[in-house]
């Protein structure tokens, strides 16, 4: 299971073969963030950064990006 979005061309979270890092699978989850990729969820208004479980804005780098 993986999770992308065309722009970001395109798998951006997966479980377990491209995990940065071990991880336990949670349910509903699309995994965890592929190698090459970073991701931060921001509030769209201020730019900050949130933490988990909070609506925003999906921001990501990686040299996979569409420009």
């Amino acid at each position: 299971q993986g999770y992308g979005m065309t722009e970001a061309g395109p798998v951006l979270a997966m479980c377990l073969a491209f995990a940065k890092e071990p991880f336990k699978v949670k349910s509903g989850s699309c995994g965890t963030v592929v190698r090459n990729a970073g991701l931060k969820i921001v509030d769209p208004d201020t730019g900050a950064s949130l933490g988990r479980n909070q609506p925003g804005e999906i921001c990501i780098r990686g040299e996979q990006i569409m420009k």
